[in-house]
Order: structure tokens, then sequence, then C-alpha cells
């Protein structure tokens, strides 16, 4: 039996961890601008307590679970809190300003008319509050889907310029930016089908940005890091250790592949649950005593596939690695500093973990208990992600 002492400890520890963490992004928010012949349209998606920080004070209606396309209005005055655009120096008013929430993540929804001009100055507001480790993700597309700007925000950094492409042949909306008369001018040489030369393009994101976010996101996905706790946790040599995390690697490498390219689709709203479930799942076969080598690396295999959509759903729907095979750079580069955060991690773990194995009680029960630890937080999150909703 566990000492009582012990098992108060995993438990107080599991409860206490299991209110902090989050599901797992490199991103805790994200934003969308669409840029259309009338309008722009800004969409950022955030975590539920910080869309929540964010809407305090809104109306009750605004928290309430509804179904992706509508959203609630609300008053220009939140826009502010999210974001302030400028056209030419002068402050740029939204027409429309909305949220939608499914219980798992926010939708701040903010509508411009189109700007005359071509450069915009934007500033990421909410970004002022962001943790240091916290970066959030603005990608500006046209209505077609192609990527036309990337940026990484953060506390530091969340002002910065975009130039918008020229709308030939349609003349864009022009509204007052001020509640005085004066109107925007258009540019010279935008008339009805005269579109002046491209603007140079807006910078990108190189290899190293791309290793940098997979090494913080494996750093900041708990959920993965605890899977790979479960299933390590049992070993006493650096041999079957090693074999267990390639095989992870392997699994989760194949899957981000394949889900970030669009070529195997699977909705967040099913692999956050069954990423939770495989943590349970690892930590129930510790308790049962189940320590193959052979089946945790079986284990490995079968659920690396799962934390693999995991993975790839915040690369891709950040857009910043682009489309198609355009992606596939970006994508190496990510996957490769995620396994550069996980084996870094794992030097640091094992070591310990085999220093606390010969300690005699922690060799008796030490697995047992870091198991009850790992059902606990695995059961948090899955009750987290399949039942819990934002209430008003």
């Amino acid at each position: 039996m566990l000492p009582f002492a012990l098992i108060r400890l995993v438990l107080v520890l599991g409860l206490s961890l299991g209110l902090l963490a989050r599901a797992h992004s490199p991103f805790d928010s994200s934003t969308r601008m669409f840029v259309m012949d009338d309008g722009l349209e800004l969409v950022l998606t955030t975590g539920m307590e910080r869309g929540a920080a964010l809407l305090q004070g809104a109306p009750s209606g605004a928290f309430q679970t509804r179904p992706v396309g509508p959203f609630f209005p609300l008053s220009l005055e939140f826009a502010a809190r999210f974001f302030e655009v400028f056209s030419g120096g002068a402050p740029w008013l939204p027409r429309r300003v909305g949220v939608r929430t499914d219980g798992l993540e926010w939708d701040l929804v903010i509508e411009y008319p189109r700007p005359a001009g071509g450069a915009l100055e934007v500033n990421a507001v909410y970004a002022a509050e962001l943790g240091a480790a916290a970066p959030s993700a603005f990608v500006m597309t046209d209505d077609r889907g192609n990527i036309l700007a990337t940026r990484v925000v953060s506390r530091e950094n969340h002002s910065f310029d975009i130039t918008l492409p020229v709308v030939s042949g349609v003349a864009p909306t022009v509204l007052p930016a001020r509640s005085d008369t004066a109107l925007s001018v258009p540019p010279p040489g935008t008339a009805a089908g005269i579109a002046p030369a491209a603007p140079p393009p807006n910078p990108g994101l190189g290899l190293r940005d791309f290793l940098l976010l997979g090494i913080r996101h494996i750093l900041t996905g708990y959920d993965h890091l605890l899977f790979l706790c479960g299933l390590l946790v049992v070993c006493r040599r650096v041999g079957p250790a090693l074999a267990i995390i390639t095989c992870f690697t392997l699994a989760h490498s194949i899957t981000l592949a394949l889900a970030a390219l669009d070529l195997v689709q699977i909705s967040p709203r099913f692999t956050e649950p069954l990423i939770a479930a495989t943590i349970v799942l690892v930590g129930i076969e510790n308790i049962r005593g189940a320590v193959s080598i052979r089946m945790r690396c079986g284990l490995a295999l079968a659920f690396g596939l799962i934390h693999g959509f995991g993975f790839a759903t915040a690369l891709r729907e950040s857009g910043l690695g682009g489309t198609g095979w355009a992606l596939v750079p970006p994508l190496l580069s990510f996957n490769l500093g995620v396994e550069c955060g996980q084996l870094a991690l794992a030097a640091l773990f094992l070591p310990f973990l085999f220093a606390l194995q010969r300690i005699p009680w922690f060799g008796r029960h030490g697995a047992q208990a870091i198991s009850w630890g790992v059902v606990l937080l695995g059961g948090y999150w899955l009750l987290e992600r399949t039942l819990f909703t934002v209430r008003g």
C-alpha cells in the first residue's frame, strides 16, 4: 500500500496543476485578418480564460455557447480591448463587433470598412497582457485563403505595419475614420481598372522561428509531456526509454505531417478529449503493473498518432507556415523543434528518475504514486474537454 501522505501529496499537486493547465498549443491565441474588396474582418481566436477576461462586463448573452456561425453583437467600444487599427495615421473605426463561443474557445470578430490606402498600422492591444512565453499568431489572408502576411505577436512586440493588396477594378469602401467629415483619399493611380505596382511583400517567418515555435510548443504542451512521463516512469534503463521516445516521435511525426498538409483532418473537438484519454489509459496500465517495454512501445506508437493531430492543429490553424506543399519546410523545422525540446526534457527527467529509483521507498511506490497523478490530471482534462462549458 502507498503511504497516505504520499497519496495526499499526489492528489493536491494533481488538482493544482489541473486547474492551471490548458489544452496544448504554441499559441493561446491567434488572429486572422480576412481582406475583402469591401471590408476587413479580424477574428481573434483565444482560449476560454483569456476570452472571458477580455469580455469582462459584456452582456450575459455573450457567454452562451452557440454554433460557429452566428455571433453575439457587442458595442463598438469593445473593439479597443482587442485591436487598434490606423490608416494614414488616423484611427480606423469598426462597423461591427461580436463574439461567438463553442465552449472550447472564443472567436472575437471585428469588421472594418476597407481603407482606400494600402498601408495599415495594427496594435494588438490584447497582447500587452500576454505572458512572456505566450506569443500570439497574426495571419492576413485574402478572400481565397491566400496568405498575404504573417506576424508573431508578443507582449513586447504587438504593434506592426501591414500592406493591403490593391483592389483592381473595384473602388474600396471609403468611410470617415473620425467623426468629422474628412474622408480618406485614395492614393494616386487607384481609379477603377487601374492597379498600381504591387507593394513589397510583408516579411514572413524563417525556419529558425518555426524551430523555436516547436520547442515552445512541447515545453508548454503539458498533456503531451504528462503522456510521455506516464510511459517513461516505469523505465529503469536508458535503452528502453529511448525506444519509447523513438516510437512516440515516429508516430506523432506521421500524423503531424498528414494533418498539417490537410491530407487527413480530425476536429480538435475529438482529438483534444482523445489526447486526455490516452493519458488516463497509460496511467491505468502503470497501476495495473503492465510494464512490458514492448507494450510501452506499442502504446507510444498507437497513442502517438493521436498526439500528432494535436501538434498539427495549432500549426495549421495559425496559418504561419503557409498552405499546401509550401508548408513542408516550416513543418519539418517545427517538428525538429518539438523533438529537440522533447529530448532536452528527457535528458533532464531520466537521470532524476533513475536517481529516485535508487531510494527504497520510491523504488517500491514511486511509479504507482506518479501514475495516480497521471490518471488524475488526465481525467480532469478529459472532463474539461468533454463536459465543461462557459456559463454567463
